[in-house]
């Protein structure tokens, strides 16, 4: 068995991943082919001796091929722990499959029960426990595979059901069996002893003899997750074969399988650690395509009996069924801790094409609007090159996506966004248009002028703007064939500027050099990994380190004078939903007064907008109010004027988008600043928050602290590095966040709590 896998370049080695297994002194695996098996094929420890025990035939498979007693006979050889190049550790515990109930011999009729739980052969999860190597606490996983289950009472004892389901009854002897014999009035009966049985054509779930109706997972850091699965007790059973001759029929004749829809989650259930219901997804699932669907197929034999010229038969006629089992929905339940009747619901749809390609994806909101968006693909096409490129199987890229609220019948158009192909092959991308709601102007957002012999684009054009050229390695450049080596900006023009590339091959990027002809350099170690990189001086601007279990690797030192500009840091606010579709919000300084506009798509029962406006980002006063269209699905253009800002500073606007029922909701907030000592305008506005901020950044690892001032310098929040921040206990109001990187320097930034 595999003991270790480790990389390895010249004399340099990383720590290897190692692998260890169950093992007992007393037990070994029989040798091959060895009569030590169960009814699945899994070690029993009883060897069968073939002179007498082929004599009990009607006991054979109780007694010889039911699963072993002493566990460790399965477990032998299951892998143990595995250690990784970082020095932690994953170890694994095993038990027995159990089962309480099992498909009965014709599979189509149901499932039996039984009282107590029954021991499959085969191992399953138990435990999972993670650790690393120093300090670190262990996180632990445990499942329990029990048909029923309370979190608030937990009972995990062997005493409860098991939720797994045997999916074939194993057969050995058939004292009766009967053929169709060939001459009417005659009846054949047939006495039939096989040695092994035929489970492995009588799967349950994902290929498996037996699968599971739902696994309960405790984690050591969290609290209980129920999964339900799709099985045969609840509703996935198999179908009888479309039709059979003989009179007789066997566990191990073909049958119209549903394999395919088992094993699939309909319910995840999360619990906190007093058993209080925390989420719940349910997911429905749908068959994508027609019932014709299927191959058709027929199993047949003949055989002459005791050396005369009459014959019987078999022949079974069944179906394969190709259809696909795709999600249709998926409903999402958060709930409140102190009402459990209290949560918020999400909803997402899918609907497909009959080739399984997504047709319709929609997003429901606990307010019961959807937005949805459908997609239309080659196949879809009627007119060419649609026909041609499904012919060619060029059917990945959609030619439509369209946003719209409303039924398909009827949409009320949010954006529309379409894809020309070229009209011979290799049926390539030509240009990208998109158009806002249902009365809006078509504007192109990209052209693909051009493409090489290979397929690679040569140029293109965003927004009707200057043309961008792209040039690559050809296949003389070994390593390196149809990498980009240029982007020339505004080619041809007066301004245009070039960037080039090299590579190392088969590693990555190896030099940028920019218009200015100032070259960043990459270097990677012996196993390709990337370690340093260097400004045009040469000296190193980012280093990268790869610490493993014993074996330190210095980072290369950072250039120690000049300045380092720290990775770029993203802030994002997370708003609410807004009552209408607002698609753009500016505020723009126009001599001593500030013009606002603001456009929708949608509108559906709006009343009004009132205009705020703030000095701190606390306190807001209403300038005044526009009112809406009330209901439409086309672009609406609305404009104010402030002619009386503060001049002598920072000015915040929002609007408040205010429905007939009274619901309403805030814009994102834009800055204009008065300020004549200054020569540039404030830019980007300040961020919106709500509950939360979320930093995003290349590496969390290069910052410090985490501060938040409110206007009078109060610090109101200090943290160490995080990716998201609580903000629910923060007064509406601006702050400054500021952000201290490990190497010294600081980088602000404005955000409104609304």
């Amino acid at each position: 068995m595999l003991q270790s896998v480790q990389e390895k370049s010249g004399t340099k080695v990383i720590p290897p991943y190692t692998f260890t297994y169950f093992t007992d002194g007393s037990f070994t695996l029989p040798g091959y082919s060895k009569s030590h098996t169960n009814h699945w094929g899994f070690n029993n420890g009883l060897l069968i001796n073939t002179a007498t025990d082929f004599n009990s035939v009607g006991t054979y498979g109780t007694t010889y091929r039911s699963p072993a007693t002493d566990v460790r006979h399965q477990k032998i050889g299951s892998i143990a722990s595995i250690q990784y190049p970082t020095g932690g550790v994953t170890r694994f515990i095993f038990e027995p499959h159990t089962f309480a109930k099992e498909v009965m011999l014709k599979r189509w009729d149901g499932e039996d029960s039984h009282a107590i739980n029954q021991r499959a052969g085969g191992l399953r999860i138990k435990e999972i426990h993670s650790y690393d190597n120093v300090t670190g606490p262990v996180v632990s996983k445990k499942y329990y595979y029990l048909s029923n289950f309370n979190p608030a009472s937990p009972d995990t004892s062997t005493a409860v059901l098991s939720s797994g389901i045997l999916g074939g009854r194993a057969k050995y002897y058939w004292p009766d069996y009967m053929p169709l014999p060939d001459n009417a009035g005659i009846n054949v009966e047939e006495e039939i002893f096989s040695t092994q049985s035929v489970l492995p054509a009588s799967e349950n779930s994902m290929g498996s003899h037996l699968g599971y109706s739902q696994v309960v997972e405790r984690t050591s850091t969290e609290g209980w997750t129920i999964h339900k699965f799709s099985n045969f007790d609840n509703g996935y059973r198999d179908n009888a074969p479309s039709g059979f001759i003989q009179p007789s029929s066997t566990p191990y004749q073909p049958y119209n399988s549903t394999a395919f829809q088992r094993g699939k989650t309909l319910v995840q259930e999360r619990y906190f650690q007093n058993g209080k219901l925390a989420s719940k997804s349910e997911i429905s699932y749908t068959l994508v395509g027609t019932a014709t669907d299927n191959a058709r197929a027929v199993k047949a034999s003949t055989a002459y009996l005791c050396n005369t010229f009459n014959s019987v038969f078999e022949a079974t006629g069944y179906v394969i069924d190709v259809r696909k089992f795709f999600p249709s929905q998926e409903a999402k339940y958060t709930y409140d801790q102190d009402n459990v009747a209290s949560f918020v619901a999400e909803t997402a749809s899918k609907s497909y094409w009959p080739n399984g390609q997504l047709y319709i994806s929609g997003q429901t909101d606990s307010r019961g609007r959807t937005l949805k968006t459908w997609y239309k693909y080659p196949p879809n096409l009627v007119a060419a090159p649609g026909p041609a490129m499904t012919l060619a199987n060029i059917i990945a890229t959609p030619f439509e996506v369209f946003q719209y609220t409303g039924t398909e019948a009827a949409p009320s158009a949010i954006k529309l966004q379409t894809v020309t192909f070229n009209s011979t092959a290799p049926y390539l991308p030509s240009k990208v248009e998109s158009k806002l709601g249902a009365s809006g102007a078509t504007n192109t957002d990209i052209e693909f002028l051009t493409y090489d012999p290979r397929g690679n684009l040569l140029t293109y054009k965003e927004k009707n703007g200057l043309t961008t050229k792209l040039d690559y390695y050809q296949t003389s450049d070994a390593g390196k064939t149809d990498l980009l080596k240029q982007r020339t900006l505004a080619d041809g023009a007066s301004r245009s500027q070039a960037t080039s590339y090299n590579y190392t091959p088969l590693i990555g990027v190896q030099a940028i050099t920019d218009p200015n002809s100032k070259t960043i350099n990459y270097d990677y170690d012996e196993f390709g990994r990337l370690i340093t990189v260097k400004n045009p001086n040469g000296n190193a601007r980012a280093s990268y380190c790869y610490n493993y279990a014993g074996q330190l690797t210095p980072c290369t030192a950072l250039a120690p004078t000049g300045s380092i500009a720290p990775s770029g840091l993203v802030l994002i606010g997370i708003p609410g939903a807004l009552p209408v579709t607002l698609v753009e919000f500016e505020a723009t300084k126009v001599e001593k007064f500030v013009q606002l506009s603001w456009s929708t798509t949608i509108e559906t029962n709006s009343e009004r907008f009132d205009i705020e406006r703030s000095v701190d980002g606390k306190k807001w006063n209403t300038l005044g109010a526009v009112a809406a269209k009330g209901q439409s699905s086309d672009n609406q253009n609305y404009e104010f004027s402030d002619n009386a800002p503060n001049r002598e500073g920072e000015n915040l606007y929002r609007l408040k988008m205010i429905d007939k029922d009274g619901t309403f909701a805030f814009s994102r907030i834009r800055s204009v600043t008065f300020n004549s000592s200054e020569k540039v305008a404030l830019y980007p506005n300040p961020v919106t928050i709500g509950e939360k901020l979320t930093l995003l950044t290349d590496d969390l690892d290069k910052i410090a602290t985490i501060k938040i001032f409110d206007t009078s310098g109060r610090m109101v929040h200090q943290s160490n590095p995080t990716r998201e921040i609580n903000t629910t206990r923060l007064a509406p109001g601006l702050y400054m966040v500021q952000i201290t990187y490990t190497d010294g320097s600081l980088s602000t930034h404005r955000v409104v709590k609304q």
